[in-house]
């Protein structure tokens, strides 16, 4: 199965307000989104939420190389008032991730309850990141309870039915936050690390593929087509970033001393 990571979705003839800024390199047009959906019609691919690919993997239905899920990160409101629309005419639903901490607070920027309740009458997954987005692993044992649990129960009363589904935010992750988020009740959570995922994948730690400005309309086809050289740069790329996390984070801990 491949998961695609979309945040912000830019309306056609109304420039997203982080143009000219760094976020705007995480803003998708309206139109390349369509063509993204067309491509994924065109392989003839299942577009699932994550709760359906949960399901249908325990039932044995589906074939998950043949499976793509679309999901979307922090709860913009752009992704009820243009991506929806957009995938209801391919028959799609998607899978997005809400900051609870909003929830029930004006803001013009993330989704209300209202938008949050059409999108689950569309067939949505509604999941959490956490009641702000803040790094998991960075939290104490009683915190880290909080954000989960909290989280879970916002969106829960806001939406009178079960919280399930997560994503992990900034990526970061390790064996107490997922054993954190088993206990809290979550079913699945994705993360931020690239690549595929197999029959054999752990559904606490689901993998995603990012996309971006600079992921064109090749670069989209290879993701969805599992193309083996190209995966294999990713997983270079992230192995080569990783190593230079640690190897800056050795020497800082080096010179405190």
């Amino acid at each position: 199965m491949i998961a695609l990571m979309y945040h912000d979705i830019e309306a056609v003839g109304c420039p997203n307000e982080k143009l000219g800024t760094s976020a705007y390199y995480y803003v998708t047009s309206a139109k390349t989104f369509r063509l993204h959906l067309e491509i994924i019609r065109s392989l003839h691919l299942d577009v699932l939420t994550l709760s359906g690919y949960w399901r249908a993997m325990k039932e044995g239905s589906i074939n998950p190389n043949d499976t793509v899920i679309l999901t979307f990160d922090d709860g913009h409101e752009s992704i009820e008032r243009v991506a929806m629309p957009i995938m209801n005419e391919f028959g799609y639903a998607g899978t997005t991730q809400v900051i609870a901490g909003f929830v029930g607070k004006p803001n013009k920027h993330t989704l209300d309850e209202q938008q949050l309740h059409r999108l689950c009458h569309a067939g949505w997954d509604i999941g959490g990141p956490g009641f702000y987005p803040v790094v998991l692993t960075e939290l104490h044992d009683g915190k880290l309870e909080f954000e989960l649990c909290e989280t879970k129960r916002i969106l829960e009363q806001a939406l009178h039915k079960p919280i399930e589904m997560m994503s992990i935010p900034h990526g970061p992750y390790d064996r107490r936050v997922r054993s954190a988020i088993v206990n809290a009740g979550y079913q699945a959570s994705l993360c931020s690390s690239p690549g595929i995922n197999r029959t054999g994948t752990d559904r606490f730690s689901l993998r995603r593929m990012t996309v971006h400005q600079r992921v064109d309309l090749l670069t989209f086809r290879k993701i969805v087509t599992r193309h083996a050289p190209f995966y294999l740069r990713e997983r270079l790329r992230r192995f080569a970033y990783l190593s230079l996390q640690r190897l800056l984070e050795s020497l800082i801990h080096l010179r405190g001393e």
